[in-house]
């Protein structure tokens, strides 16, 4: 096979190479020593290697649900959305479990919309899924929560004398 030099990159992505998850990157490195040990590719061939072992997976969350103060019965919208949406699925949970569509309450788009925020069903927490769907790899972004406040608030008033 000749001679192989020992890969040399950084394990966190460098600079140049844009915003890629720790993760991503590791998987990047580890399939390129593993291609390397099987003699599946010299490292000395760059344009090869990151041909070969670059993944459509190396989306990442560039809007995320953020937890927020909303007013009940007002409307709302959690944001969630990836860096490339090419066969991306979202799908949202609501305390870990998948959130059913209703009338006051459904996925728009990557996002989820509440209608008329209520204390008793909507304080989370929230978060939402980004699944490839070719490769089923998925992405879940951190729980945002509702805090909601009471749609009444106590008015104080000034006297003058």
């Amino acid at each position: 096979m000749g001679d192989h030099t020992a890969l040399s990159t950084p394990l966190i992505g460098s600079p140049n190479e844009g915003p890629r998850s720790a993760f991503s990157s590791l998987a990047f490195h580890l399939c390129l020593q593993y291609m390397f040990f099987k003699g599946l590719v010299a490292f000395d061939m760059p344009k090869v290697f990151v041909g070969c072992c670059s993944s459509q997976d190396s989306f990442y969350f560039n809007k995320k649900p953020e937890s927020k103060d909303v007013v009940e019965g007002s409307e709302t919208k959690l944001d969630c959305d990836v860096s490339d949406r090419r066969h991306i699925a979202f799908q949202w949970l609501q305390g870990g479990q998948p959130l059913q569509n209703t009338s006051r309450k459904y996925q728009e788009d990557s996002n989820l919309r509440i209608l008329r925020v209520t204390r008793k069903e909507d304080e989370g927490p929230f978060s939402c899924i980004a699944t490839n769907v070719t490769t089923e790899f998925s992405i879940t972004s951190q729980e945002a929560y509702l805090n909601i406040q009471c749609k009444y608030k106590v008015i104080s008033m000034l006297y003058f004398s």
